[in-house]
């Protein structure tokens, strides 16, 4: 199955990724920095106000992956385009090289290669 049915069929899923033993490593940290901080509160509005913060920094970080995923999508189909028109245009270029070499030909060898030349 190509990557676009796999894509179309559900089978990948952009949002899930492996998590780097750095990130692991951060994540812990950040969970226990959290703990802490949490058993230190002493009012439920004090812990109420640290949940609103974590999913506020939670919401945040999904935007954020949403929008670093659509940047990456859209730089990768521009080098995509680039690479594919720089190919064109090197075809175009040595296909006139090929052509103006053929001028010095008979008009019957031009023609035989169905190309017109002005004379």
């Amino acid at each position: 199955m190509t990557t676009l049915e796999n894509f179309y069929f559900g089978n990948i899923n952009p949002s899930e990724y492996k998590q780097s033993r750095d990130t692991k490593k951060k994540l812990s940290e950040m969970t226990k920095l959290l703990d802490e901080l949490r058993s230190m509160l002493t009012t439920e509005q004090q812990k109420e106000k640290l949940e609103q913060i974590e999913n506020c920094q939670l919401s945040l970080i999904a935007l954020s992956e949403k929008d670093a995923y659509i940047e990456g999508f859209k730089l990768g189909v521009r080098m995509t385009t680039e690479i594919y028109s720089d190919t064109q245009q090197r075809r175009r270029h040595v296909s006139r090289l090929h052509c103006s070499h053929l001028s010095g030909y008979s008009s019957s060898a031009n023609t035989d290669l169905g190309l017109r030349i002005k004379t």
